[in-house]
């Protein structure tokens, strides 16, 4: 174990209360793009994904467990198709806010009817979604460049 001396003088530095020696290569977040229909597993949790911007199509794993979570980024404003997000399950429904960064009325989830979160035609590039389990339901939050670029609907 090095000493606070030690460390000081050895080349590299300090990260988390990590001692870094040589060259620091920090670990990237684990993403991917999604440009057509998916349906997520739980071995996705923990990735960005970014949305293509033309009417996908994504859902989620078919039972929620505590701790799934996905978080979804337009990669591309809105061109001719809305993207969903729908839950895999009935009885599964979204619960919680994506605040709108103009001003406008945001949307909230009921947790009793809304299983859709829909990317409707206002979307914009980085206009983005998180969604975490707690295991029997689906919480969301996220934020929007304009009112009106989400809405939470029913299948």
């Amino acid at each position: 174990m090095a000493t606070v001396s030690e460390v000081a003088q050895s080349p590299g530095g300090r990260y988390n209360n990590m001692v870094v020696n040589g060259l620091f290569q920090p670990r990237r977040l684990s993403h991917a793009l999604i440009t057509a229909d998916i349906t997520l597993e739980e071995n996705d949790s923990g990735k960005i994904y970014f949305v293509g911007s033309n009417g996908v199509d994504i859902t989620l794993p078919a039972t929620p467990k505590f701790g799934l979570n996905y978080t979804f980024i337009a990669d591309a404003d809105y061109s001719t198709a809305v993207n969903k997000i729908t839950v895999n399950g009935l009885g599964e429904f979204f619960i919680g806010s994506i605040v709108s960064a103009d001003g406008g009325a945001g949307v909230t989830f009921n947790g009793s009817s809304h299983d859709v979160v829909q990317w409707d035609a206002a979307y914009v590039e980085g206009d983005m979604v998180c969604v975490v389990s707690n295991g029997t339901q689906w919480f969301v939050s996220g934020h929007m460049s304009v009112t009106n670029s989400f809405s939470g609907a029913t299948s």
